[in-house]
């Protein structure tokens, strides 16, 4: 393959240079006097000043046209170096300040955060484990399956290095700050990169674009408002979710560094990317997807890419083919690094217990894209602006730009519903399910904001050198002056909205009333322990609503207490919750203090006469527990804790079916008598999940032991092998020898990796099909009621008729609106987008692919289906989807002989022998009492029944 550079492009933005055919210059093109442009300055402050919003818009036109006359835009302030880099640092300054005086947030997850990287420095780190089982929260759970440890180690670096001299609010706080400066940098440097690649010289004019690109990328970032589950300030620092956004940091960085690796093949380059793609799959479980994307994205680049940068810089030492070869391994060394973590977390899939949010189909996402409307909370004009920078790149075709644009098509691929009911990602490996766009759009910010970048210094030195005409200069650029006017006095309004908070502000304990009731809670706990020190400290945390007031989590780790909190734990991805408050349940977990600021004397009294206060401060009441031992407490039979892994058990000598408060777990084993028994999830009380242990006739005592199984150790094993290597190469990455086979290596041709890449398609999409099968047969067992005693039986037959396409669907309004009957265009018919379509329905655990129909007002809509096959039941989950606040009055039932109608729920399940149907083709009838349409969601599959019991 020829691999001489290819010709530069054009230069970024129209040409400046005079042609030798140019007329001489007018008197248009002279500077305008400076009596005018005080004049046109006092003319804008009158504006500004009487003429409201229409003022405005002038004072903006006249600014601009001075500006242009004046060349203020050329001038040497904007040519320093420093500028762009002082003006990031200002903002970020501002911004995050807090967190540089060593206050860290304390909004939402902050707090589990914070207890979750006490607990790992302090309960695993000292005993030499990076994960494992902790009872400090709930009763019990794995810390590192579900749930990456890389952030809380990196968390409390400042605070192990300086042997606890800087405490871990302060190491906190500080790596809180360095990991927004990182994400800044990222983007930046990303959009930096795009810039060159775009505009291939190395002139000083272009680094100085470039450094204004980064900038300008890396300040979109710092001040992205975001939304829920979309990234930016409101989800990564006010809601906490930063462990996605270190995975994201490192992604975007091994990016950087996989175009080196292609630039110029060495082993340190190569080690480099492989430990920043690997850490990012550590640090967050999407990091994995996120590098699997990346994979065919940067295949896929370098086939129809052209990078005159690289191509210039290339020796004959390094071959295309060579880069091609150096990069996959990138890409397999990274594999290595994570090995363990993917298969670990893979494993624990299940107990996730986290629900998908709504899907967007692909078209939907596309369309969003291109119109700016991408993100919800985003800056209007960024949407804007990325979109010229993505079109710069198709124009040019640059290496880096073509590989961030194939990265972003991936992800909405993956991320979209369309992987769901087409690819059925979800049948390959369940955990997908959470991987629906909203919840991993943050990938694609960085991406996002670095065309942003590229595309506002591309419209600004087009602003700036347009136009450079003779002879009606001046005309123009008043005209072009007056067409902005309104654009840049828009800018100008919303920059409120740019610096409001949250952007503008941290949620820290520090100089906040919060304060006070940190340290109240704090000196209360110290006081209990040093009055007993004997006792254990558990403190149940009890929230008003499931409130974000999460930060007395800091004073309850600092004092190194253990925590129960009812319902949803944050950032805790573990199925296993408390759900109520019963003072005996309670005392069963070895509670003996009660945190809560809810008013629990207007609840069933049981918990509150229970309870005898000790703190008020603000919001939160401190009380003691009576008659609680701190110790936990088992049902027939006695509890004794060694250690968190290690639980011995005296059985009762009249019951044998010991009931355990310890949140079952695939790692615990049971032994009694050196034989393992069966450890069962039961209830233990109402509100509370834990383990039933039958215990045989021995009087031996059960020994419970959490330990890793032996694929587990393997797999870590060989991630740390590899991490070493990594290591190694980037420490003598330079002095290691050149291997004498890499100059024999195949040569490569755009056909060639073409075909590659096909077959690699090809193949992973055998393995997944092959995959799917038995996966959906385990879904459809999971919600099948008849099945819930065979857990041991293999997978049964099941046909799923929705993902078969096999159905059909009648209603009683089927006409097409047209809006020529009524005043209303969609009364009394079925717009094009009410249509039935494939969607999907969520039962925990799994997702199901459901025909989503519209259920017209005082009318019905049924769903038919082919013959079922013999000794099969047939099962229905059906979802009554809400349009608007609330819920239409939608009944539901089948052709059985029982033609009773139910109300649908938010999931309604249904399960009919095939017998009970009176014709071959069962029907699915859904009726609507009210006055509005209603929407609804249905799954069906024909289940095998299960085999008689013996």
């Amino acid at each position: 393959m020829d691999d001489s550079p290819p010709p530069v492009g054009e230069p970024l933005g129209p040409s400046t240079e005079t042609p030798r055919d140019a007329p001489s210059p007018t008197t248009s093109d002279a500077p305008i006097p400076r009596r005018a442009q005080l004049a046109l300055a006092g003319l804008a402050l009158a504006a500004l000043t009487f003429g409201g919003t229409l003022g405005l818009w002038a004072c903006a036109a006249i600014l601009c046209f001075v500006a242009l006359e004046t060349r203020v835009m050329s001038a040497g302030v904007f040519r320093t170096p420093w500028l762009p880099l002082l003006l990031v640092g200002g903002v970020f300054v501002a911004v995050c300040g807090p967190l540089l005086l060593g206050h860290p947030p304390a909004s939402r997850d902050h707090g589990i955060h914070y207890f979750q990287a006490r607990t790992f420095v302090y309960d695993l780190l000292l005993e030499g484990r990076l994960r494992g089982w902790t009872d400090r929260i709930n009763h019990g759970l794995p810390l590192g399956d579900s749930y990456p440890m890389l952030g809380y180690f990196l968390s409390a670096l400042l605070h192990i290095l300086s042997a606890g001299i800087i405490s871990l609010r302060v190491s906190y706080a500080l790596f809180m700050a360095a990991l927004w400066a990182s994400s800044m940098a990222a983007t930046g440097l990303l959009s930096a990169r795009i810039l060159r690649s775009i505009q291939p010289d190395t002139s000083p004019d272009t680094a100085r674009l470039a450094t204004w690109a980064g900038c300008l990328a890396g300040l979109a970032w710092c001040v992205d408002p975001g939304s829920s589950r979309e990234g930016g300030w409101n989800y990564l620092m006010f809601h906490g979710v930063w462990p996605q956004q270190l995975s994201v940091t490192l992604w975007v960085f091994g990016l950087l560094a996989a175009l080196d690796v292609h630039a110029r093949p060495t082993a340190r380059r190569m080690c480099v990317a492989a430990a920043l793609f690997g850490l990012s799959i550590i640090a967050h479980p999407f990091g994995l997807l996120a590098t699997c994307v990346t994979v065919p994205a940067l295949l896929i680049a370098i086939i129809i890419a052209q990078d005159p940068s690289v191509a210039s810089a290339l020796s004959p030492e390094h071959p295309r083919a060579r880069r091609f070869w150096a990069s996959l391994g990138v890409f397999v060394l990274a594999s290595g690094v994570a090995a363990g973590n993917i298969f670990i977390l893979l494993q624990s899939e299940e107990s996730m217990g986290r629900g998908p949010v709504p899907w967007k189909d692909l078209p939907t996402l596309a369309a969003r894209m291109w119109s700016g409307e991408l993100f919800q909370s985003q800056h209007p004009l960024i949407g804007a602006a990325a979109v010229v920078g993505v079109l710069l790149v198709l124009r040019r075709r640059s290496l880096c730009g073509v590989f961030a644009l194939t990265t972003i098509v991936g992800i909405f691929l993956v991320g979209s519903r369309d992987a769901l009911t087409v690819l059925r990602l979800d049948l390959v490996v369940p955990a997908l399910k959470n991987v629906q766009f909203l919840r991993w759009s943050v990938f694609v910010k960085p991406l996002w904001y670095a065309f942003a970048g590229v595309g506002v210094v591309a419209a600004a030195r087009g602003i700036a050198t347009w136009p450079r005409r003779q002879g009606n200069a001046r005309e123009s650029r008043l005209v072009l002056c007056a067409l902005l006017g309104p654009l840049i006095a828009g800018g100008a309004i919303g920059i409120t909205e740019v610096i409001s908070r949250p952007v503008g502000g941290l949620h820290t304990l520090e100089r906040s009333r919060y304060a006070e009731v940190d340290a109240a809670i704090k000196a209360t706990l110290q006081d209990a322990r040093a009055d007993a020190p004997d006792v254990g400290l558990r403190v149940a945390f009890l929230r008003r609503d499931m409130s974000g007031g999460t930060y007395p989590l800091f004073a309850l780790a600092d004092v190194d207490a253990d925590i129960v909190i009812d319902g949803h734990v944050p950032a805790i991805n573990f199925e296993r919750r408390v759900r109520s408050q019963g003072p005996g349940l309670l005392r069963s977990l070895g509670v003996t203090h009660v945190l809560y600021d809810r008013p629990l004397d207007t609840e069933p009294k049981s918990l509150f006469n229970e309870l005898d206060p000790i703190m008020e401060e603000g919001e939160y009441t401190l009380a003691r527990l009576r008659d609680s031992d701190g110790e936990r407490v088992a049902q027939n039979g006695r509890l004794k804790t060694i250690d968190a892994r290690n639980l011995e058990v005296t059985v009762s000598r009249r019951d044998r079916l010991v009931h355990l408060p310890v949140a079952p777990y695939r790692k615990w084993i049971a032994t009694q008598d050196g034989a393992e028994i069966e450890i069962s999830p039961a209830r233990f009380q109402r509100g509370l999940t834990g383990m039933e242990i039958r215990a045989n006739e021995s009087s031996a005592p059960i020994l419970l032991r959490y330990q890793e199984p032996p694929a587990e150790r393997a797999l870590s094993t060989i991630s740390t092998i590899f991490a070493l290597l990594c290591l190694l190469g980037v420490a003598l990455g330079p002095r290691l020898p050149s291997l004498p086979f890499t100059a024999r290596w195949p040569t490569l041709s755009p056909r060639a990796a073409a075909h590659a890449v096909g077959a690699t398609v090809v193949v992973a999409g055998a393995l997944a099909y092959l995959r799917q099968g038995p996966q959906l047969l385990e879904t459809w067992r999971a919600a099948t009621p008849a099945w819930d005693k065979h857990s041991d039986a293999p997978p049964p037959s099941a046909r799923d008729f929705i993902d078969e396409g096999r159905y059909s669907v009648s209603s009683s309004v089927t006409a097409v609106c047209d809006g020529m009957k009524t005043r209303d265009a969609q009364a009394e018919c079925v717009p094009r987008r009410a249509r039935p379509h494939l969607s999907t329905l969520y039962a925990n655990p799994y997702l199901y692919r459901c025909v989503r129909v519209r259920v017209p007002a005082r009318g019905w809509t049924e769903i038919q289906l082919p013959a079922l096959p013999r000794d099969a039941d047939l099962i229905v989950l059906g979802s009554n989807i809400p349009a608007g606040p609330r819920r239409a009055s939608i009944e539901v039932r089948t052709s059985a002989t029982d033609d009773t109608w139910r109300p649908l729920q938010k999931l309604s399940r249904l399960s009919v022998r095939v017998e009970d149907f009176a014709s071959e083709q069962p029907i699915i009838a859904l009726q609507n009492e009210g006055s509005r349409d209603g929407v609804a969601c249905v799954a069906v599959a024909a289940v095998e029944r299960p085999p008689p019991s013996e």
